[in-house]
């Protein structure tokens, strides 16, 4: 697979997201949002790393490794191998 540069833009088959938010005794959160959204209207979570990158047909395509909270950057992986920065990533904003 060729290595991608990062982009600013949603990668095009990325369309939702899965919270993974964690709560006391054990619970994850699991709610499938739009991109549009930033926060997850089920638990309130704002998206946060560990997070899951979805396709149209709520498929996990990648995972949210890193977020800047001055900026509101977000680096996804998309792929199923481990994540490797200089692969198959993109940042948005």
């Amino acid at each position: 697979m060729p290595k991608s540069a990062p982009t600013t833009t949603i990668r095009d088959d990325h369309k939702y997201w899965k919270c993974k938010q964690s709560f006391v005794g054990g619970r994850t959160c699991n709610e499938k949002n739009e991109m549009s959204e930033k926060q997850c209207p089920s638990c309130g979570s704002k998206r946060d790393v560990e997070d899951e990158a979805l396709d149209v047909y709520m498929r996990k395509i990648g995972t949210l490794f890193k977020t800047d909270t001055t900026n509101g950057t977000e680096w996804w992986h998309h792929g199923s191998s481990p994540v490797d920065p200089l692969n198959d990533f993109s940042a948005i904003k």
